[in-house]
């Protein structure tokens, strides 16, 4: 075939034209994957694709939902968090915003938020904050889904006694933790029984700070009635319980040792002087303390035991370490154990109790252990029937109840101190965060969304152990042998040639 210089020419316009159509077709492509998305999660189990009780979540909210990220400047942190998050952000529903906030530039926000590590996430929501203990599907939307039950949890601070406020920026005062609790969505309000008559029925949470001054004895058997109804309490007793209170205790089968104060040597390891200022490194394994780290302080504590009434468990929360001690004498000068006097560690700052919420009785609470619709617990057990003596530790499997009687439960949480809540001390080291673990276990979060993280089957290859050598043996030594012994026959080959 004769090429003349028509033919080039037409040949030339050809090769031009296409190239101009691929580029139109590229550019075309280009755009409509700018303006329309699709994805399609290929995964085992769709690993990367939004539940369905989240998506649900994400429809129900009615305002913008915003994701703080407290990352350093690590590209390849931010880009993990900016993939999760991005599950969020391309689900119908709220519109999910995320921004980023380096915790080295702001180390004060840091401490306020009771942050723990780098990446951890923060939720907002109409006003409120609320954090994920882990950068997980279930941690966010569980935390989304407590900002969106805003007063659905009513929490009453028990006044009128001198108890602890909910106001005032007074050392002593429990505002920023009252505040804390409204942040993930509760309702926190005073309470004054001697003007309401009795406990309110929506009450989520009874929070009873340290009395001052005795109660009536009308307003203990109110406190007797919301504990035998099933109704759920914090108490912060410092320094013993009051007289007015003792009926309570009883009911609840604990004892506080009033005459000692927990001393810590540790203290002074961190540049503390005060030796009564007991760190909390570590926690009993408790749903509510589940997942906590960092240092808690409890100031002044004193120690707790316990002997649970019927159909009642008592569990741990803080123990000191063992070099803490009780110190029964004077805090004046230089203070040493005295094994006479003293009280060993570890010591016991704070127990759980727990009882099946079918055991409550719901009736009136009797000052006589025997009379109907009494818990039997205003005298205590006997020995026998609570299976330790008098003044036993706390422990795993104590008392006769069990966890495995319903899962929904009755909760009392006593502790041996309320400074750790108070203003003073509660952006100290995990002491927010400890107090939030205690409301939220507390304010029975039961029906919160509960996300299975799907896994990829199969995920672990098990070869046998002939097989696991010769793997390595072929991919690293046979098979480039191989190319090569091919590529010295081709050379060969064509040298011939």
């Amino acid at each position: 075939m004769e090429v003349t210089p028509r033919l080039r020419r037409s040949l030339r316009l050809q090769g031009t034209l296409s190239v101009a159509l691929f580029l139109a077709v590229v550019a075309l492509i280009g755009w409509l994957s700018a303006v329309y998305t699709y994805e399609a999660d290929w995964t085992a189990g769709n690993r990367h694709t939004l539940s369905e009780p989240s998506r649900e979540l994400l429809e129900r909210a009615q305002a913008p939902i915003t994701i703080t990220a407290y990352a350093t400047e690590d590209s390849r942190l931010r880009e993990q968090i900016q993939r999760f998050v991005g599950r969020y952000q391309r689900a119908d529903g709220a519109e999910v915003r995320l921004r980023f906030i380096n915790p080295d530039a702001r180390p004060a926000k840091v401490r306020e938020m009771g942050i723990q590590r780098n990446g951890q996430l923060v939720v907002s929501y109409q006003g409120r904050t609320e954090k994920a203990e882990e950068r997980s599907e279930q941690a966010v939307s569980q935390a989304l889904q407590r900002l969106m039950r805003s007063g659905e949890r009513q929490v009453y601070f028990l006044t009128g006694h001198g108890e602890r406020a909910i106001e005032g920026q007074g050392r002593g005062s429990l505002a920023r933790f009252a505040r804390a609790v409204e942040e993930t969505g509760a309702q926190a309000d005073p309470l004054n029984l001697a003007e309401e008559g009795g406990i309110p029925e929506d009450t989520a949470l009874l929070v009873l700070a340290d009395p001052q001054q005795p109660l009536l004895e009308a307003e203990v058997e109110r406190i007797r009635d919301y504990i035998d109804g099933g109704g759920n309490l914090l108490w912060l007793a410092d320094k013993g319980v009051p007289d007015s209170l003792v009926p309570l205790a009883q009911a609840l089968g604990v004892e506080l040792d009033a005459e000692g104060t927990a001393v810590d040597p540790r203290a002074q390891l961190f540049g503390i002087q005060d030796p009564t200022r007991v760190l909390i490194s570590s926690y009993p394994a408790h749903p509510a303390t589940e997942g906590l780290e960092g240092i808690s302080t409890f100031p002044g504590a004193t120690h707790i035991r316990t002997e649970p009434p019927e159909a009642w468990t008592a569990e741990p929360l803080v123990r000191t370490s063992g070099e803490a001690w009780l110190e029964t004498g004077s805090l004046e000068g230089e203070i040493a154990f005295d094994a006479e006097a003293d009280r060993d560690g570890p010591l016991t700052l704070a127990v759980a109790l727990t009882r099946s919420a079918g055991s409550a009785t719901g009736g009136e609470a009797a000052a006589d252990g025997g009379e109907p619709g009494s818990t039997g617990a205003s005298a205590g057990p006997s020995s026998a029937e609570a299976g330790a003596s008098s003044g036993s530790e706390v422990g795993p499997g104590a008392g006769t109840g069990g966890r495995e009687a319903s899962a929904a439960q009755q909760k009392v949480v006593v502790a041996a101190d309320g400074d750790f809540l108070s203003n003073a001390y509660l952006g100290s080291g995990g002491n927010r965060r400890l107090g939030l673990s205690l409301f939220h276990w507390l304010s029975a979060e039961r029906d919160l969304v509960t996300i299975d993280a799907p896994s990829a089957p199969d995920q672990r290859l098990s070869l046998p152990a002939g097989v696991a050598w010769l793997l390595p043996a072929i991919f690293l030594g046979g098979l480039p042998l191989a190319l090569i012994i091919a590529g010295v026959a081709v050379w060969w080959h064509r040298r011939r040639l």
